[in-house]
């Protein structure tokens, strides 16, 4: 899997955002948790995943007080892509 460097940054910039939120806000204080990064390609595009065992968050009610995550939707807007959030259980 090869990607241009127009694409690297923007993607650099969203994994330490996802990932210092999933450190910061899914761990919440505790010593063990999950966290799951996955970039995989489907067809002409690539999916990139940030998953923990957190308690999760409303997008709509975060993103309001949330500077990181409205840079995070800007870069994937950049990437010609979508930041999508949702909850669900991981083992």
């Amino acid at each position: 899997m090869q990607l241009s460097n127009d694409a690297v940054m923007p993607l650099a910039l969203i994994a330490n955002e996802l990932l210092t939120n999933a450190v910061k806000y899914g761990l919440n204080g505790r010593a063990v948790g999950i966290i799951r990064v996955r970039l995989t390609r489907q067809d002409e595009s690539f999916l990139f995943y940030v998953e923990d065992d957190g308690p999760g968050f409303d997008l709509q009610l975060v993103q309001q007080r949330s500077s990181g995550l409205r840079l995070v939707q800007g870069l994937a807007r950049q990437l010609r892509g979508k930041f999508e959030v949702t909850s669900t259980s991981i083992p």
